[in-house]
């Protein structure tokens, strides 16, 4: 069981430790409101957009949504703003495909086209699963690998008549530890 908000506090935490270089937020603002310095560093910002709590337990994902901001130098050409929108898209794909952003999946990504240069942005729609989004507590998970009252038989004596001949799974795995 797992809250979103703990999921995506994770994400925001993991990107910020990896792109030290980078400001990583939850909180949208419109361009003007990030100090120039913040803008010309480059931001990275992670929302939540909704979820596919799924039937069963770890069928759930969180359905995010990741944007880029960057500006240059007022002089800018459309193709400087590109590769730096592309520089700011290789970081979140580098994140998906480290063992830390293994469950984010990159479903579309948009740019700003070079059309607001010397500003570029990204915007990208991802999903993260598959994660347990249950609200209670799934009432069969023990925190075992397997259940602890398993039996196993030996052949021959297996099946039907043979109850008394069961050993309980631990004994087994004990017995062949020795």
């Amino acid at each position: 069981m797992s809250d979103s908000m703990t999921i995506i506090d994770e994400i925001r935490q993991f990107l910020t430790d990896r792109l030290p270089h980078r400001k990583v937020t939850g909180t949208w603002k419109d361009r003007e409101q990030y100090h120039q310095k913040l803008r010309e560093q480059g931001i990275h910002c992670v929302l939540y957009r909704g979820e596919n709590p799924g039937d069963n337990a770890y069928q759930g994902s969180l359905k995010l949504l990741i944007y880029g901001l960057i500006e240059l130098h007022a002089r800018a050409e459309g193709h400087e703003v590109e590769q730096q929108e592309l520089e700011l898209v290789k970081e979140l794909k580098a994140f998906s495909e480290s063992d830390d952003g293994a469950l984010l999946s990159i479903r579309n990504i948009v740019t700003s086209m070079q059309v607001e240069a010397p500003c570029g942005w990204y915007v990208a729609e991802c999903d993260y699963g598959p994660v347990d989004l249950s609200v209670t507590d799934n009432r069969w998970d023990d925190g075992s690998d397997s259940p602890s009252d398993v039996y196993v038989g030996l052949e021959p004596e297996i099946g039907f008549g043979h109850e008394d001949d069961y050993i309980p799974m631990d004994e087994l795995m004990e017995s062949k530890d020795d």
